[in-house]
């Protein structure tokens, strides 16, 4: 009886290609720690995807706070400018996300004023 198909057998492009790493939850707690003064931490949240790793305001995809891209030992930080162009900064360590906070705050009110 060919009624029954294995269908545990999974292909390569049936497994995501995307992974969260250990820095990109870092980065996310992060940009929390720096953000919690301005709103609820709660009202942050991250989406990761094959090309960045994003923080976003209320889950909101079109909010997004900030993007971060991890690769090489290369750390790409990027923001919006007031028109949701890209700002980008080389950063030597996700300790230098610190240095950020009035621009994250900045953005974040952007959105919730």
């Amino acid at each position: 009886d060919d009624s029954f198909i294995d269908n545990t057998e999974q292909t390569a492009s049936d497994i995501s290609k995307i992974v969260t790493t250990e820095e990109e939850i870092e980065s996310f707690y992060i940009i929390k720690s720096i953000l919690r003064e301005a709103l609820g931490s709660n009202r942050i949240n991250y989406k990761d995807t094959e090309s960045y790793f994003g923080i976003l305001l209320n889950n909101n995809t079109r909010k997004w706070i900030c993007r971060i891209q991890i690769s090489d030992n290369r750390i790409r930080f990027i923001l919006p400018d007031e028109d949701k162009n890209y700002i980008t900064h080389q950063l030597e360590s996700l300790d230098d996300l610190y240095s950020y906070k009035e621009d994250l705050v900045s953005i974040v009110e952007r959105y919730i004023l």
